[in-house]
């Protein structure tokens, strides 16, 4: 087996810091992290050391990676999406696999002020003209098998996830309305209004008779001129310090076999996705 890559000893690295953690080993094909902080506890379910391999090689190990890439938090690590394909059996008459799902996880979080991260999994069912989507994770890798690298030629995955690309401007606002997200966004327009009636103070109240240039005179304008100048640069500098943006981080993109229910009641559809903890209108 090929020696582990830069990126993924970054990518290992970067969550073992994250969590309070750190890479204690390195072998020819996995990293070995470990600690005994709180949060690494809450992350892990325990202080057992975590194993990951950049290759995984059976059903476990597959599940172990996808989970904490799952769980890491976006803004700290950039990294494309993991991307795997699975099967999802269930416990009745036709345990045959029928459908194709194709599920992208993904977080979004602020680039200002506490990101306020926040996980999201989207899917697209064969068959189906549109995308849907939940807040938070779904039970997939409690239930699958098969777990292994996916062609990213496939058809199903390409068409799913253009539909799931199509959903994202709705997740996004669906974040917006988040309450922490709101909080954020009312502490730095404060902030931002503080900041303009301060640079308002500093040469509007002063303009005329005892108006003065604070910073270095332009070649170009003199006097009254060069002032406003210099404040409305000043204005801009301030606006652009709280441009707000959310950020988007793609963490997983998997091809998944599995019984996709269909159903109407008095013309009204349904479908349910097995490892979905809820069904979607169509």
């Amino acid at each position: 087996m090929d020696q582990l890559t830069e990126p993924f000893l970054k990518w290992a690295q970067g969550l073992a810091s994250e969590y309070g953690g750190q890479v204690s080993a390195v072998t020819r094909d996995k990293v070995r992290l470990e600690s005994s902080s709180n949060r690494w506890e809450q992350l892990s379910g325990g202080k057992e050391p975590i194993l990951l391999g950049e290759n995984p090689a059976t059903a476990d190990e597959w599940r172990v990676r996808l989970q904490h890439v799952e769980k890491r938090i976006a803004r700290a690590i950039g990294s494309a999406p993991v991307s795997f394909s699975c099967s999802v059996k269930q416990a009745d008459k036709n345990r045959d696999a029928n459908g194709a799902v194709v599920r992208f996880a993904f977080g979004l979080s602020l680039s200002l002020g506490v990101a306020c991260t926040r996980l999201y999994t989207a899917y697209h069912v064969s068959g189906f003209a549109r995308a849907f989507y939940i807040s938070g994770q779904d039970r997939l890798f409690e239930t699958c098998t098969g777990t292994g690298p996916v062609n990213l030629r496939d058809k199903n995955l390409i068409s799913g996830l253009r539909q799931i690309l199509n959903v994202i401007p709705e997740v996004e606002r669906e974040y917006q309305g988040l309450e922490c997200v709101r909080q954020q966004l009312d502490v730095l327009n404060r902030n931002l209004s503080a900041e303009l009636r301060d640079l308002d103070r500093l040469y509007i109240a002063s303009h005329g008779q005892y108006a003065q240039l604070l910073g270095k005179p332009s070649e170009a304008v003199k006097g009254d001129e060069a002032i406003e100048l210099e404040y409305f640069n000043k204005l801009e500098d301030i606006v652009g310090k709280y441009r707000m943006s959310v950020r988007f981080a793609p963490l997983s993109l998997g091809l998944v076999r599995c019984k996709v229910k269909a159903t109407k009641v008095k013309g009204a559809g349904q479908i349910s996705i097995p490892f979905v903890d809820r069904s979607f209108d169509l």
